[in-house]
């Protein structure tokens, strides 16, 4: 036997152990015949791992269906059922529904998509200045399918987004700009532009469009969405400052339109899909009963 695999006896044995085991808890305990030192806990001889500890229970964040199927594909088994929370918004896998020694849950919480997300953001603190406007359009045009007019202007009455910032340049580099607003059914936004160019001033009428169009995917994962916003063009009466107000009906059926997309995909699958959310609780006991937890 190896006089290292010894357990040692003497404080100068324990000495010698020390610098190849680490840290060995030390202890005296006076016997009746003779002081001999012990080692409190087990010694593990220098070649012998320690025994790991048991891994947690799994509580991974996912960001897609399709990471979620895919990772269920995988880790997923006769008992795994997925919880989809239209509230919320979120979707949950339970790993094995029957596990009598504790549930791992899998959660899918959807991020918003990148593109949207300024949007989102933009509608929420408007109304802000002319310029402040035509920036946020040069920016996230990406996002914008075309600019249109109401509904009684022809269907050919549509710009790309390129023609947008054309238009909305024209008011930025003006030198005096007030809103034209127009009553009846073919009124529109506008602003008059004055200009003044060898001592001649020029007013221009620029008409703004009504309502922009915006192609986008709410959450990353989930396909394109058709997101219609209103452009609602204003003035302080006082400051004669030009602001532009954007507002959308259309963002909670679009959110709709993406969870309903969610579902499909995971009703599709190999899975059982159940709409709700998972909850426990402790089970109750009867009291004098010799099962009572508190």
């Amino acid at each position: 036997m190896d006089e290292r695999d010894r357990m040692p006896q003497t404080l100068d044995e324990v000495l010698k152990v020390v610098p190849w085991h680490g840290t060995i808890a030390l202890g005296l305990q006076e016997l009746a015949d003779c002081k001999k030192l012990i080692i409190e806990g087990k010694w593990t001889p220098p070649d012998e791992l320690p025994t790991r500890a048991e891994s947690g229970r799994r509580k991974h964040v996912l960001h897609t269906i399709e990471s979620l199927l895919d990772y269920l594909g995988a880790c997923g088994g006769e008992n795994t059922m997925i919880f989809l929370d239209g509230d919320a918004r979120r979707g949950y896998a339970v790993l094995d529904e029957a596990a009598g020694d504790g549930i791992e849950e899998i959660e899918l919480r959807l991020l918003p998509h990148k593109l949207w997300l300024p949007w989102a953001e933009a509608i929420a603190v408007s109304p802000f200045s002319l310029d402040r406007f035509v920036e946020f359009i040069r920016l996230h045009r990406r996002a914008i399918h075309h600019a249109h007019w109401p509904i009684s202007q022809p269907a050919e009455a549509q710009i790309t987004p390129r023609e947008l910032l054309a238009m909305l340049s024209q008011v930025r580099v003006g030198a005096n700009v007030t809103v034209e607003r127009g009553h009846g059914p073919d009124s529109v936004n506008g602003v008059m532009v004055e200009t003044k160019i060898s001592g001649r001033t020029d007013r221009d009428n620029v008409p703004l469009p009504e309502a922009l169009r915006l192609d986008v995917p709410i959450f990353v994962g989930v396909g394109i969405q058709d997101v219609d916003v209103d452009i609602v063009v204003d003035a302080d009466p006082d400051t004669k400052e030009v602001t532009v107000s954007m507002s959308t009906a259309d963002v909670e059926a679009a959110l709709d339109k993406a969870w309903e997309q969610i579902v499909a995909a995971a009703q599709a699958s190999q899975w059982k899909v159940v709409l709700g959310h998972p909850e426990r609780d402790r089970w109750a006991y009867v009291e004098g009963t010799k099962s009572v937890p508190y």
